[in-house]
């Protein structure tokens, strides 16, 4: 068909020096993200919460995207953290990356530099009801308690601060009634949050939900496991291998995003100067040198 070569034959599974390469090529891409973020982190730390307290959700919620960054490095072999790793366990691995991703989410949608005040205010009172909300119903459950009418006198306070914000106003009758309900942490879906920041909605959605089948267990993550030896064992293997590299290469990215928006959050650090970082105790100092900033 305009005169190219037809096959029949499906491409051929990476592996050998080929995976070798990559995965080392992913894994590096982590480490040097990871690296980055740390810096970005503890250049960060201990400023001023900003507008509404904006810079310190984007500070608590990075560290936690960071911490994600770290259990992953952690988890992978062959990463500075994990040399003599011999646990090829994607399971686990896209487990973390899934909640690194969803962390991610979530700090956009809450701290992104470029929300109007009194739109960040609305999102933030939003969280807040859901957490008065869903926090006393998880608890009575453990405990078999009845709910601490506590929550229910500050759930009702903040709807009230939720129908006087400005933003509120202009929100469609779904969006506020989701706000209202606060059964839900946000009132935009993950595909409109994610939207601006990152490109391909649908490769979002696939990758989500590939992560997704390792979380929950679903057959994506094992029904095709015997066909591939070795796979789910633990024991090095190409395919849990490649599944690996492709979590280190969903999460570099994502580190470099959020540290990107880290840095338009507090515009008066500059560059972020570069950390080195012990692998082994998580313990970061600063790099004395000249010329090892992070612009971005």
């Amino acid at each position: 068909m305009h005169g190219k070569e037809t096959t029949d034959k499906a491409p051929e599974p990476l592996s050998g020096s080929a995976l070798n390469d990559y995965y080392k090529d992913c894994s590096a891409a982590l480490t040097q993200s990871l690296i980055d973020a740390v810096s970005a982190s503890r250049e960060t730390e201990g400023l001023p919460g900003g507008d509404g307290a904006r810079r310190f959700w984007a500070s608590v919620l990075f560290a936690r995207i960071c911490g994600f960054g770290f259990a992953m490095h952690r988890l992978i072999p062959g990463t500075p953290a994990n040399v003599q790793g011999t646990i090829y366990d994607f399971g686990s691995v896209g487990t973390i990356c899934r909640s690194l991703f969803e962390a991610y989410v979530t700090f956009i949608y809450l701290c992104d530099a470029s929300l109007e005040v009194d739109e960040y205010s609305l999102r933030l009172l939003g969280m807040q009801l859901h957490d008065c909300t869903r926090r006393p119903n998880i608890l009575s459950k453990i405990t078999g308690d009845e709910p601490d009418s506590r929550f229910v006198e500050q759930a009702a306070a903040l709807k009230e601060g939720i129908k006087k914000n400005p933003a509120f106003a202009a929100k469609e009758p779904r969006q506020q009634q989701k706000l209202l309900k606060g059964e839900s942490a946000f009132y935009l879906s993950q595909d409109e949050i994610v939207a601006g920041n990152r490109d391909e909605s649908s490769q979002n959605r696939g990758v989500y939900e590939f992560l997704s089948s390792q979380t929950h267990s679903f057959p994506f993550s094992f029904i095709r496991a015997h066909l591939h030896t070795d796979r789910g064992t633990g024991r090095e293997n190409d395919v849990d291998k490649k599944y690996l590299a492709i979590a280190a290469e969903i999460a570099a990215p994502i580190l470099q995003d959020a540290t990107g928006h880290m840095a338009r959050l507090f515009p008066e650090v500059g560059e972020f100067r570069r950390y080195s970082v012990n692998w082994d105790t998580a313990v970061c100092t600063r790099v004395p040198e000249d010329g090892f900033n992070i612009k971005m």
